[in-house]
């Protein structure tokens, strides 16, 4: 199971220069279960993603297990998109417009598939998360939601915590990991 952690580094080279995930402490209740104290240390697994360059490094991701009802439990600094290489500031200021900055252009590419994914996910989205975004037009583009996305986190690394945690989706897909069962 995949947890978004609220991480006091914003960025990639803050994570590893501050070992963050040498800091990461168990949620005190299972997410699955809902026991409390239940999670012990299991250990790091790497994982890429890219830094404010748009170059992948690797991080360590936190990962915990439930001594009663066995899941495991990864911590993933909310920085970094589930299932996604390109940091969220870098695919933020791509969805916003922007095509120049080094981070974004080393990205292009893959940045343009995630838009598609996004533009793919949009209905799913309202369906699922329903009028808390607020009211949308009828045939609302993709452009429009990702607008009303903005407009009530502010950022995609409040969304994606909020959506991972109050809905069990992204805005790239809906993975197994965030399900509680």
């Amino acid at each position: 199971m995949q947890v978004m952690l609220k991480s006091p580094c914003k960025t990639v080279e803050e994570y590893i220069a501050q070992e963050a995930h040498l800091k990461v402490r168990a949620p005190e209740r299972c997410p699955r279960c809902g026991k409390l104290h239940s999670l012990t240390h299991l250990g790091y697994y790497p994982r890429g993603c890219t830094d404010s360059e748009g170059k992948v490094r690797e991080i360590s991701v936190a990962r915990f297990k439930c001594s009663d009802c066995k899941v495991t439990v990864s911590l993933l600094p909310d920085f970094v998109q589930p299932y996604r290489m390109v940091n969220n500031t870098t695919t933020q200021k791509f969805f916003n417009g922007d095509t120049t900055s080094t981070d974004v252009q080393r990205n292009r590419d893959t940045l343009r598939r995630y838009w598609r994914r996004f533009v793919n996910m949009a209905g799913h989205l309202k369906q699922v998360v329903g009028c808390s975004l607020g009211r949308g037009p009828p045939k609302e583009p993709a452009a429009g939601l990702w607008q009303r996305i903005l407009a009530k986190y502010r950022t995609l690394a409040n969304a994606t915590r909020r959506l991972v945690s109050d809905f069990r989706t992204t805005c790239f897909g809906k993975y197994l990991c965030h399900q509680p069962g």
